[in-house]
């Protein structure tokens, strides 16, 4: 639940400092690993969401070093989160680089560094570290009524540092006729 940031268009209203523990955590992944099994299916892929995942990296460490020492054969599993990218230490980012091959992870920014600021917050983010380490992951970028001018400019800025794009449109948000004219132009 909890989030270390306040975008603009975020539609969360009641953030608190809830987190879910290991042991709760590690009974979910591994029930999920039974009914995987059991339904014959040959992946599984755990996700860890958020507010902001890494804000609880205690659970995500303990569950996917647990995953990395329980191989289960004939089931595939992997972990996956998307993060905002604020917090990664480098003690996280070097934990990640360990654990790539079974934990894939992607990052939330908004377009340049004028947009992400406009939208969130100017607390740094390494985008090189995402899209160097994890490829073939996408970028999440949201847009935003205040960022949608902008919008080209920020796709070309993502793109020219070879991101995968993932773009959506802020939830929540009372789009009107004139902001898809924009959109259109952009």
């Amino acid at each position: 639940h909890a989030c270390n940031l306040s975008c603009k268009y975020c539609f969360v209203q009641h953030k608190d400092a809830l987190k879910m523990s290991l042991k709760t955590a590690l009974s979910c992944v591994k029930r999920e690993i039974e009914y995987s099994l059991g339904a014959g299916y040959k992946e599984l892929l755990v996700t860890f969401m958020g507010g902001e995942p890494f804000l609880n990296f205690t659970v995500i460490k303990g569950d996917v070093e647990w995953l990395s020492r329980n191989k289960v054969e004939g089931l595939k599993v992997y972990a996956f989160a998307t993060t905002n990218g604020t917090i990664l230490t480098q003690e996280i980012k070097h934990w990640l680089v360990l654990y790539k091959d079974i934990f894939r992870v992607s990052v939330s920014y908004d377009g340049s560094p004028q947009m992400q600021a406009q939208n969130r917050t100017r607390i740094g983010v390494d985008l090189d570290f995402f899209i160097s380490e994890f490829p073939v992951q996408v970028v999440h970028m949201t847009v935003s009524k205040a960022t949608l001018s902008n919008l080209a400019d920020g796709v070309e800025w993502l793109l020219k540092r070879n991101a995968r794009i993932s773009l959506t449109l802020a939830y929540g948000q009372m789009w009107t006729d004139d902001d898809a004219l924009v959109y259109e132009q952009q």
